[in-house]
C-alpha cells in the first residue's frame, strides 16, 4: 500500500482517501485531468514496465472496456518509450477505452534521451486509444488511492469513481 512508509507518516492526500474508502467505501472525485471526449470502463493497471512484462501472457487482462492506468519509477526516458511502444505494437490498446498516465518519477535522461514529457508526449500521438494525462498516481510524494478493478467515468477532466458501498 505504502512503499515509502519507512520515510515517514503518508502525506495527509493518501491518509484522507484511504480513511474515506475504509469508513464509507467512497472515492472522491480526481480532477485536472486532460480533457477529452466522455468515457467509461474498468480501471487496471499499475507499473509500466510490469505491465509491459504481462504481455503474451495469460495474467494480463483483455483490455476491451478497460481504463489501463500507467506509472513508472526509475526508468530512463528511452526504456519508457521502448515499453510504450511494445504495448503499442502488441495491438492491446487498440481494445482499450482508454490509457490513463499517472506519475513517471525519477525518469529523467541525459540530452540524447530526451525528457520524460517528450516520450509520453509522443506516446499520446501514436496510441490508438484516447491518453489522458495529469493523473497524480504512481510512486510520487504526492498521490491518490484507486479501486483497481473499478469502474471509473472520465468528462470534462473530472474522473467519478464508482463506489464502494
Amino acid at each position: 500500500l505504502l512503499s515509502d512508509a519507512a520515510e515517514g507518516a503518508p502525506p495527509k492526500e493518501i491518509e484522507d482517501d484511504l480513511l474515506r474508502v475504509l469508513r464509507a467505501g467512497v472515492f472522491e472525485p480526481f480532477t485536472g485531468l486532460s480533457r477529452g471526449l466522455p468515457l467509461s470502463g474498468t480501471l487496471v493497471g499499475g507499473c509500466l514496465s510490469l505491465v509491459t512484462h504481462l504481455v503474451g501472457t495469460p495474467y494480463l487482462p483483455d483490455l476491451k472496456g478497460h481504463i489501463l492506468i500507467l506509472e513508472d519509477v526509475g526508468e530512463s526516458p528511452y526504456r519508457v518509450d521502448r515499453l510504450l511502444t511494445q504495448l503499442i505494437l502488441s495491438k492491446i490498446l487498440e481494445r482499450a477505452a482508454a490509457v490513463m498516465l499517472g506519475t513517471f518519477r525519477a525518469c529523467s535522461g541525459d540530452e540524447e534521451d530526451g525528457s520524460i514529457e517528450d516520450v509520453l508526449f509522443d506516446f499520446a500521438s501514436r496510441c490508438p486509444c484516447p491518453v489522458i494525462s495529469g493523473l497524480h498516481y504512481g510512486h510520487g510524494p504526492t498521490r491518490r488511492i484507486l479501486p483497481v478493478g473499478g469502474q471509473a467515468s472520465i468528462e470534462n477532466g473530472i474522473m467519478k469513481l464508482e463506489s464502494l458501498v
